[in-house]
């Protein structure tokens, strides 16, 4: 078995320990995070150690791959990677993204994929060669700090060629992000003692706008993509409109229409009256909540109000407030007079 193909297999039996587990074999999944974006990083710890007679050695240091600038080739646009350390930054590689996938491509020329984020359950893919196939066998929203991402669960089957079988081993991809601790952002890193030298690349973070959205030593949080906003309230007070949400952390979104709302010409517009109140809740992980709808018309040169969980306005309940001024006084008195009168002399 060449060197390549026990570097793979290494890191892959290294990745079964990680803490990231399938909350069930599903195809839910949360909105698509975007892998590439200008100035993502990526924090690595370079591990090296010696164990050579006589050359004894081992240390560590901090390294980063970083998102900076595009470069079109072959007329597409790709984002160029960075591998930045103490020692100073060089070109790695350029990557692109479409329909969800990622690929990677080296100043060797050709590109190779690496990650498929929009496969389904069932699906396969070989991002190495023909004796590893990843299987999907499950996508679970997990809730990292802040961050909701989509981790894809895979079977891969190594094919140990040269004894004509092969074994399944558990591996985990987060969306967004790439693969877990022990395997290098883009390609497998992990070697084994060769000639008494070991040498890796350990995964520590990802951070994207200045905010990190992973960290391997956080612990994801499944998330119920069943779960479901509470409906809104919508409550009139004074002039105002008060929205409320049972749901905590949920966010109302609102949209007030009119028909009467508009320019145009002539000596005669007919007034709807109406104004058309619509709101739903909305929050992270959670499916928006079912539209609540309020309406504020006029009959007769009085409000009617339908669908608000409560009604507050000045002087009383305001049906005194015959014209609707906002007091009720002697003109409230005059105006039900005249409405008298004018039956009156029918």
């Amino acid at each position: 078995m060449n060197t390549t193909k026990l570097m793979v297999l290494l890191a892959i039996i290294f990745l079964g320990g990680m803490k990231v587990v399938a909350q069930e074999r599903g195809n839910e999944r949360m909105p698509y995070h975007t892998f590439l974006k200008e100035g993502k990083t990526w924090n690595f710890q370079y591990y090296y150690r010696n164990l050579r007679s006589g050359e004894e050695e081992e240390w560590t240091k901090d390294i980063s791959y970083v998102v900076n600038g595009t470069t079109e080739i072959d007329g597409k646009t790709y984002y160029k990677m960075y591998r930045v350390s103490e020692e100073g930054s060089e070109y790695y590689c350029a990557l692109r993204e479409e329909d969800r996938k990622v690929w990677m491509r080296t100043d060797n020329g050709g590109e190779r994929m690496l990650y498929d984020f929009g496969m389904s359950v069932g699906g396969c893919y070989m991002p190495y060669d023909e004796w590893n196939t990843l299987q999907l066998v499950a996508i679970s929203p997990m809730r990292f700090k802040d961050e909701i991402l989509n981790v894809f669960h895979y079977d891969v089957s190594v094919n140990y060629f040269f004894l004509e079988s092969f074994e399944v081993f558990p591996y985990s991809v987060v969306e967004g992000v790439g693969c877990d601790k022990g395997w290098n952002i883009l390609e497998l890193f992990y070697s084994v003692p060769s000639n008494g030298i070991i040498m890796r690349e350990d995964f520590l973070s990802c951070f994207e706008d200045g905010k990190c959205i992973y960290n391997v030593e956080w612990t994801g949080t499944p998330v119920e993509t069943n779960d479901k906003c509470a409906t809104p309230t919508i409550a009139y007070d004074n002039g105002r409109l008060l929205f409320d949400c049972g749901t905590e952390g949920a966010e109302c979104v609102y949209e007030i229409k009119c028909a009467d709302v508009g320019s145009g010409r002539g000596g005669e517009v007919a007034l709807g009256q109406t104004y058309e109140i619509r709101v739903h809740a909305t929050l992270d992980g959670w499916q928006d909540s079912d539209v609540a709808v309020a309406t504020i018309g006029w009959r007769n040169g009085r409000p009617v109000m339908e669908g608000f969980s409560s009604v507050t306005m000045d002087a009383g309940d305001g049906n005194a407030d015959v014209n609707r001024d906002g007091t009720v006084d002697v003109a409230d008195i005059a105006s039900v007079i005249a409405v008298m009168a004018g039956k009156t002399s029918e």
